[in-house]
């Protein structure tokens, strides 16, 4: 008896694998100068450099410390609107209260804001 042939057995590539990934790259020599040279770079499909990464820690910092700005000027912004309740409008302790967490909520703010001005300013490589 013989057995059927599918489709997907007649076909001549890597099925599991598809696009961009399914690129195959040519052998090239490289020799020990290239390596220390680094020229053999063009060996990849986009030739690119990649981005300067940030060390082990600090990858996600940066999000970190924009959602740590958003969420305070929000909650700034939450206790500032809520002064024009006439529940706290009526309440002058309540009104004080307010005014004092709005003031810290600006300093966090303002210490967030120096946080990014000091880590965008370039470090001075030791000199040798």
């Amino acid at each position: 008896m013989r057995k059927k042939l599918l489709f997907e057995d007649i076909l001549n590539y890597n099925k599991w694998v598809s696009g961009i990934a399914s690129r195959e790259l040519a052998s090239q020599r490289v020799t020990l100068k290239d390596l220390f040279n680094k020229t053999y770079t063009n060996q990849h499909p986009n030739d690119a450099a990649a981005e300067p990464v940030l060390p082990n820690p600090l990858q996600n910092v940066v999000s970190q410390i924009g959602d740590l700005y958003i969420n305070a000027v929000n909650a700034k912004k939450m206790f500032i609107d809520s002064l024009q309740n006439p529940v706290i409008q009526k309440n002058k302790e309540a009104q004080e209260g307010i005014k004092n967490i709005v003031s810290k909520l600006e300093a966090i703010v303002s210490i967030i804001k120096g946080i990014v001005e000091q880590s965008n300013k370039p470090v001075d490589k030791k000199k040798k």
